[in-house]
């Protein structure tokens, strides 16, 4: 599993040797348990958080990380737009 920062709060999780329908629920068991997650602050207050996630497969051993980058972000937009805190991994959960 690697992992990088991408830009601004958005992060890359790259699952290598990894068939989508399993990295879906890798994903779907991480945004769980940030789900429930209850932050502390230093004030005593709590706070939750949610994450929304945009998932792709790369189709062909040549295919650009730009255009898998590319294809997770509209992914990950849709799931934003459409209520937050859910994963997105198919073209048919984009209307």
């Amino acid at each position: 599993m690697d992992f990088c920062k991408n830009v601004r709060e958005e992060f890359a999780l790259l699952l290598p040797n990894t068939v989508l329908s399993d990295g879906v629920i890798i994903l779907e068991r991480i945004r769980q348990h940030i789900q429930y997650l209850q932050i502390v602050l230093s004030d005593e207050q709590v706070i939750s958080v949610t994450v929304s996630i945009g998932a792709v497969e790369s189709e062909t051993s040549d295919q650009k990380m730009e255009e898998l980058l590319h294809n997770a972000d509209q992914r990950l937009y849709h799931a934003k737009a459409n209520g937050r805190n859910q994963v997105i991994f198919q073209d048919a959960d984009i209307k």
